[in-house]
C-alpha cells in the first residue's frame, strides 16, 4: 500500500482510529490490505508506537490480523464469524430496543418517525445506500444510548465496526433495503408506542429476517 501525504497537522490517538476504523469498514482498505506502522506514522504525524498500539486496538476489535512475516493485515471476514455477530446483534438490538422503550418517552423520536416517513421512501427511490446506513446507525445510537445499560454499551462498542461492515454488504442483496426499512419502521412505532416487549420482538426478528437473507445469498456477500 503506496504511503499517502503527511498529515497537515498531528491529530491524537482517537482521531487516527476513528480514520483506520473507517477505512476499513467503507472497504478503502480491503480484506488482505497491509497497514504499515511507518506509512500510518508519517501520514497521520505520530509516533511509530502509537501506530503499532492503534495496529493493536483494531486487531482487538477483529477488524486486522497479525501473521509472522506478514505484519498486520486487514481482517477477512468468513461466513461463520458473519453469522456470529449476528447472533450477538439479536441480542444486544433486542435488549436495547426493549430497554429504551422503557426509558424514553415518544417524543425522544419524533425526528427518527419523521426520518423513516417520507424521507425514507425517497431514500428507496434514489437507492441511496450511504443515506439509508445513516439513518439506521442513528437509530441504533439512540436505541443504545436511551437503553442507558453502559455494559450493553461497551459490548455493542467492541463489534460496532463488523457490524457497519455487515450492513454495507447486506443492503446490496435483493430486496433486502425494502424489507429493512419497513421493519425498522415497526420496531420504531412500537417504541413510541411504548410497548417494550413487542419493540425486543421485532428488532429480533429484524435480524433474524436479515440473518435468513444472509443465508440465502451468502455467496454475494463474501
Amino acid at each position: 500500500m503506496a504511503a499517502r501525504p503527511k498529515a497537515k497537522k498531528r491529530m491524537d490517538r482517537a482521531q487516527v482510529l476513528d480514520i483506520l476504523r473507517n477505512r476499513i469498514i467503507e472497504g478503502e482498505y480491503p480484506p488482505g490490505s497491509k497497514l504499515i506502522e511507518n506509512n500510518l506514522a508519517g501520514e497521520f504525524g505520530i509516533s511509530r508506537q502509537m501506530a503499532r498500539e492503534l495496529l493493536q486496538e483494531l486487531k482487538s476489535r477483529g477488524l486486522v490480523q497479525k501473521e509472522p512475516n506478514k505484519g498486520a493485515t486487514v481482517r477477512r471476514m468468513d461466513l461463520k464469524t458473519l453469522f456470529e455477530i449476528m447472533d450477538l446483534r439479536e441480542v444486544i438490538e433486542g435488549l436495547a430496543a426493549r430497554l429504551a422503550t422503557q426509558n424514553s418517552t415518544a417524543a425522544d423520536w419524533l425526528d427518527l418517525v419523521e426520518a423513516f416517513g417520507e424521507r425514507m421512501d425517497d431514500i428507496i427511490r434514489k437507492k441511496d445506500f450511504e443515506e439509508y446506513l445513516g439513518l439506521v446507525n442513528r437509530f441504533q445510537d439512540r436505541m443504545l444510548k436511551l437503553a442507558g445499560n453502559s455494559e450493553m454499551s461497551l459490548v455493542a462498542d467492541r463489534i460496532y465496526a463488523k457490524m457497519l461492515i455487515i450492513q454495507r454488504r447486506l443492503i446490496l442483496l435483493p430486496g433486502r433495503l425494502q424489507v429493512g426499512i419497513k421493519e425498522h419502521r415497526d420496531v420504531i412505532q412500537a417504541i413510541v408506542a411504548g410497548d417494550p416487549e413487542k419493540a425486543e420482538e421485532l428488532k429480533r426478528n429484524n435480524i433474524r429476517s436479515a440473518v435468513t437473507t444472509m443465508k440465502k445469498y451468502q455467496k454475494m456477500i463474501i
